[in-house]
């Protein structure tokens, strides 16, 4: 929440499970009424004003860190099993309830009065100014775990349940005890003690639980005591509620069953009512113990059960052996030295040393009745005596550190509780074994454990310069941050892995025979190995060599985990090693001796700047190097790769040994070597993309495959030579001998090929194999497969193609004295098979031509390459038969727009058909000289008029000729003016815009083109003849696209087209009945378009196939018979003119052709044809003009043309306004 959320509701504002988080910088102010909601957290402000809030209905846990204010009775109340911590300063000062779950004020609470009531909890580290009350069934928790909680007053009701939790004996308060002040700030400061006391102690001692600071006083006492204390046994606690010397203090003294509590008094033996602590002789004789504080006034002799240091630390003489059961030290500096502690009871000793108290104990350690030893408390305990007891050891808390070599007892098994130390501060310690989750710090020593032959894990971490020695037979387990930089030795039995890193990355290892190391799973790094042991990987990854130093390893080392070498020195592997996963050389070298150093299924990596050093011969998995890496071979020695998954080896390899690669898959070597063995390809693929040259001779078996585009020695395969990477060249360093069952696989690339340079003589036998792997290849020219500096000798046994270069490709090998040669060249188009339709016949028979003149056709190698059936129809995507659509396009234009000037209706556009007379011829009836009963005057002679126009259409090619099925559309807007010169004619002009679209069948390509047509029409009427003329011009400007997909190309073009029409007309009324009028019509109409010459270029892909094509002059003529019958009328008033027609169209001239030549390929030239129109169609139309006005009209259109192959729609509308 931000900003200010105001809530003045009556109680139910937000709702009772509400979640409510106050961001900071907001606020949530609560007026009028009481609200209950789920929760609250956040660090804003919440005002409560004379409210009061209720929190925790969702039993959730948050923390409030905010500011909370208020001035209310009961300002805040806490239900629900949640709990809810204030961290922040709140200044309300109504009371606070706690009625369920837990409240923990680690913040501050002004001087608000707090209840805790039945089943409810307070506690925390902070203060809480007012009075607190804990009623019958409540609890008072103080801190959140240990700490202290300040409180005004305090009221423990019978009933009730203080906790404590005591960990540090002696001390006040202090990070492992809780404690609670009674100040008495603005509450009288007064504590009543009440209910039950329950107190969580970790040893014998004596315990600080109340301070009364503010003057008040302590009453009361509590009802019952519950003590918890797993390590003391018997334990028995007594209160000294405000005991002589101590009237503020509320303290607890614990002993264990049979203890007696006694407290150190140094050099008074008469008892002065004071602990004085201080230096002084522990013997039997002397009364230099004294009672509890208040309780100091008689001094007796040691009686062997507990005994607490403080006062004033000093010098201790210990006199023969003390018995004891528990030792606290609560000052800091006691030294105890001569004679010897015992252990008195039979659970053993427990020496409790306070927070903040170092304590040095040079006497010694000796089994008593008891034999183990207990380290408590948060202090510093040194040992330096000569300790020989015999039981276990557990640092519960603290530290327990050696001031001395040898003061562990050697025969005890340590425990180190998580959050202690044991720390051997340089001093060499020998233990019996170690277990835990505590710290283990070495200084520059080392820890030896393991002798009773334990099974143990410790997981907490180990520290320092010094070193760890595992001995016995038992198995001991790191699993924490182990950073030691001192050596680790397993001598005998196994150190285990219990996490990743728990094996110290500083510490050089080393296993002897008959030891184990073991990763369990988890990978490691050390810093080096060395020994004659075994180490087991599981599936993980030992990383050894970080120190640099140079070490041998001949143990065996197994699993499928792999090594990693790391580090500048030089690790040598001379055992019989088993493991599976990859041997990583990421620095120095690696040498392997004894043959079986790594699996021979273990894959090798070499990073740069590392070395693989073959001091034996050896067989492994794979190889795969980094540019800079090295393999290093002696003389005599093989290096032998057998695993099936092959590598990439880019480093070098050196030295004269030899090299054999014998598994089934690729190996790559990619570097430059200078090694002088021979290299054998038993089975496999070696690609040698870098160079071995230097090697004395390479042998290729039967089966096997040499590859690549590097460089090798003198070579004699029985197998396949395979030079390139789809293609490149091989070059053989030497003579090249081919066997009898040896192939030879040339890949053909466009215009490269695969190819061996042999730098001396080349034998050849066996087969060739050429493999076309995609064009457009080359004709002509050759393709040298293989060319000998010292000479050729000897044939191909067989040669063959594998898949093919097409069906239009002749293939032919040759021999040279020095070379091998492939030569491709193209067969004639008109054998394939493409005789047929026309159009592809005439550009297959083109190219032919320009073949037989010697044209190279590279270019379109696509073609070619293609199956004899597929050649037809990618010779036809080179016809351009896309290009007859502009003619097209001008000629659909050109007669619209004729037709729309010499609009049926054009006679009368002067003044139209009044109703009930006909239109067009029939103004003037037949046999008549003037017009029927004019009803108006002589009409406007002047009209201006619009039109939109359009067609659809279709004209299909023809299946002998080739042509494709040409779609057209177009639409345009025209306007156009004209004038009654005399009575019956009419003379005007008119111009127009629009745009078409083309597009041909079979991906043959689309046009479009913006149109601008202009023309002039006239119309006279003789009596009953009517005549009518247009002339018209349009220029088209074309894009034209085509794509040739076999080819690669998209090719476009933009030209102008110009268009000249015309088209006379003539029609005369023959039957005029009752306001019917039928007319013959005759009319001729011819339309030119002519392009201009141009190549074609590539708008997107290659160029390949653009043509260039002739100037050309497309003519369209055509004549017309037909009827026509026109009808006028009126419709409510409204006069209506209407006519269909039906002729028959006779087409005299329709060309649709094309010559043209493929750019760039000389005398490939040829003429194809396009779709035309059917000689002989049907012509539709009908149409109906409304007079909205006696000077505008409004009418529509509609024309079609329908024959056996061409089919079109056309429609207009027009709107003229005559004045």
């Amino acid at each position: 929440m931000a900003g200010e959320l105001l809530v003045s509701g009556a109680g139910a504002g937000i709702g009772g499970l509400s979640a409510v988080t106050v961001a900071a910088g907001a606020s949530f102010r609560i007026a009028n009424h009481d609200e209950r909601i789920g929760s609250l957290a956040g660090a804003g402000s919440v005002t409560v004003g004379a409210r009061q809030l209720t929190v925790g209905g969702d039993n959730t846990s948050t923390t409030y860190s905010g500011a909370m204010a208020g001035s209310g009775a009961v300002s805040l109340v806490k239900i629900g099993s949640g709990t809810m911590t204030l961290s922040g300063t709140n200044t309300y000062s109504g009371a606070t309830q706690v009625n369920g779950g837990k409240l923990l004020v680690n913040g501050s609470l002004a001087s608000a009065a707090v209840t805790v009531g039945t089943g409810a909890t307070l506690g925390g580290s902070g203060v809480i100014g007012g009075a607190v009350t804990v009623a019958s069934g409540g609890t008072l928790s103080a801190s959140n775990a240990a700490g202290t909680l300040t409180v005004g007053s305090l009221a423990l009701n019978s009933g009730s349940n203080t906790v404590f939790a005591l960990n540090n004996a002696g001390v006040v308060g202090g990070p492992g005890n809780d404690r609670i002040i009674v100040n008495g700030i603005g509450a009288g400061g007064n504590l009543t003690l009440g209910g039950t006391l329950t107190a969580n102690v970790a040893s014998a001692g004596y315990y600080r639980l109340f301070d009364v600071t503010g003057g008040g006083t302590i009453s009361g006492s509590f009802d019952t005591l519950a003590l918890t204390a797993p390590t003391v046994a018997g334990a028995v606690g007594t209160l000294y509620n405000a005991a002589s010397g101590a009237p503020t203090q509320v303290n607890l003294a614990v002993i264990g069953s049979g203890q007696t509590m006694q407290f150190w008094d140094g050099g008074d033996q008469l008892g002065n009512g004071t602990v004085d602590g201080g230096a002084g002789t522990w013997n039997a004789g002397n009364a230099n113990w004294t009672g509890a504080p208040g309780h100091a006034g008689i001094n007796a002799p040691w009686l062997g059960s507990v005994g607490v240091f403080q006062g004033t630390a000093g010098a201790v003489t210990v006199s023969g052996t003390q018995g004891f059961d528990t030792l606290q030290f609560n000052s800091d500096g006691y030294v105890l030295s001569g004679g010897s502690l015992s252990f008195a009871v039979a659970g053993g000793g427990t020496i409790n040393v306070s927070a903040g108290a170092t304590t040095t104990i040079a006497s010694n350690l000796v089994d008593g009745v008891g034999t183990s030893f207990t380290k408590a408390g948060c202090g510093r305990l040194l040992l330096s005596g000569t300790n020989t007891y015999t039981g276990a050891t557990l640092v519960q808390a603290g530290t327990l550190q050696a001031g001395a070599a040898g003061a562990f007892a050697s025969a005890s098994a340590f425990t180190v509780n998580a959050g202690a130390t044991l720390d051997l501060a340089g001093f060499n310690q020998s233990i019996a074994s170690l277990a835990g989750a505590g710290a283990v710090s070495l200084g520059s020593a080392t820890l030896t454990l393991g002798s009773t032959n334990q099974t143990t894990a410790f997981s907490g971490a180990i520290s320092g310069s010094g070193g760890l020695i595992k001995t016995g037979n038992g198995d001991f387990t790191l699993g924490g941050a182990t950073n030691y930089t001192g050596a680790t030795l397993v001598s005998t039995g196994t150190l285990r892995a219990g996490a990743t890193g728990a094996f110290s990355a500083g510490s050089a290892f080393s296993v002897s025979t008959g030891a184990l190391l073991d990763l369990a799973g988890f990978s490691q790094s050390i810093a080096s190995l060395a020994g004659a042991g075994s180490v087991t990987t599981g599936a993980a990854t030992l990383a050894t060599g970080a120190n640099n130093a140079s070490t041998t390893f001949s143990g065996t080392i197994g699993g499928a985990g792999g090594l990693t070498k790391t580090g500048t020195g030089t690790f040598t592997l001379s055992g019989s090693n088993t493991y599976t996963g990859t041997t990583t050389i990421l620095a120095g070298t690696l040498m392997v001796t004894g043959g079986a150093a790594i699996s021979d299924a273990g894959r090798v990596r070499i990073a740069s700047g590392a070395t693989f050093d073959i001091a034996q011969s050896e067989t492994i998995g794979a190889l795969v190097g980094d540019v800079g890496s090295v393999v290093a071979i002696a003389a005599g020695q093989t290096l032998t790769t057998s695993d099936n998954t092959g590598g990439t080896f880019a480093g070098r390899f050196s030295g004269s040994g030899d090299i054999r690669q014998d598994f089934a898959g690729t190996t790559t070597v990619s570097g430059t070597s200078d090694f002088t063995g021979a290299t054998f390809v038993a089975r496999g693929t070696l690609v040698v993309n870098g160079s071995i040259a230097s090697s004395s001779s390479l042998t290729v078996a039967v089966g096997a495959t040499l590859g690549g585009s590097g460089q090798v020695p003198g070579t004699t395969t029985y197998g396949t030579l395979a030079p390139g990477n789809s293609p490149g060249t091989i070059t053989v360093n030497g003579n090249l001998t081919l066997g009898a069952g040896s192939t030879y696989i040339a890949e053909v690339q466009g215009a490269i090929s695969d190819r061996v340079t042999v730098t001396g003589t080349a034998a050849l036998a066996g087969a060739l194999r050429i493999v076309p792997l995609g064009g457009p290849y080359a004709f002509t020219t050759p393709y040298t497969l293989l060319s000998a500096a010292g000479g050729r000798s000897g044939t191909f046994g067989t040669t063959d193609v594998t898949s093919s270069f097409g069906d239009g490709v002749t293939t032919a090998v040759s021999y040279t004295a020095n070379d091998v040669l492939l030569t491709l060249t193209p067969k004639p188009i008109t054998t394939l098979g493409v005789t047929t339709p026309l159009n592809a016949h005439a550009v297959a028979a083109g190219l032919d031509r320009a073949v037989a003149g010697g044209a190279n056709p590279s270019s379109l190698f696509g073609i070619y390459n293609l199956p004899a059936a597929a050649i037809p129809g990618a010779v036809n995507q080179l016809s351009g038969e896309a290009h007859t659509a502009a003619p097209a396009m001008a000629v659909s234009a050109a007669d619209q727009f004729l037709r729309v000037m010499l609009d049926p209706f054009a006679a009368g556009r002067g003044a139209g058909p009044a109703p009930g007379e006909a239109s067009f011829s029939g103004l003037v009836r037949k046999g008549a000289d003037a017009p029927t009963a004019p009803t108006l005057l002589d009409p406007p002679p002047y009209t201006v008029w619009g039109a939109a126009f359009g067609s659809v259409g279709r004209s299909d090619g023809s299946a002998r000729i080739g042509s494709a099925k040409r779609d057209l559309d177009d639409a345009h807007l025209a306007v156009g003016a004209d004038v009654r010169i005399m009575p019956g004619t009419v003379a005007g002009f008119a111009v127009s815009g629009g745009s078409a679209r083309s597009s041909l069948s079979g991906g043959l390509g689309k046009a479009e083109a913006d149109v601008f047509q202009a023309g002039l029409y006239g119309t006279t009427r003789l009596g009953p003849l009517n005549l009518a003329a247009a002339f018209g011009y349009g220029r088209l400007e074309n894009e034209i696209k085509r794509a040739i997909p076999v080819l690669g190309s998209a090719l476009s073009s933009s030209y102008a087209t110009t268009a000249w029409s015309g088209r006379l007309q003539a029609s005369a009324a023959v039957l005029d009945w009752n306001g019917l009028t039928l007319s013959p019509l005759a009319a001729l109409q011819a339309i030119q378009a002519r392009s201009p010459a141009l190549t074609e270029a590539n708008w997107a892909g290659a160029n390949a196939g653009a043509l260039t094509l002739a100037k050309r002059n497309d003519i369209t003529s055509r004549s017309e018979l037909g009827l026509q019958l026109d009808y006028a009328s009126g419709i409510n008033g409204l006069p209506v003119a209407g006519y269909v027609r039906a002729s028959w169209a006779h087409y005299y001239q329709r060309d649709a052709g094309l010559s043209a030549s493929i750019a760039g390929l000389t005398g490939a030239g040829f003429a194809v044809e396009g779709a035309k129109p059917a000689r002989n169609s049907a012509l539709l139309a009908a149409g109906l003009d409304f007079k909205l006005s006696p000077s505008v009209t409004l009418g529509a259109r509609l024309d079609g043309e329908l024959s056996g192959s061409t089919n079109r729609l056309g429609g207009s509308a027009q709107l003229r306004v005559s004045f």
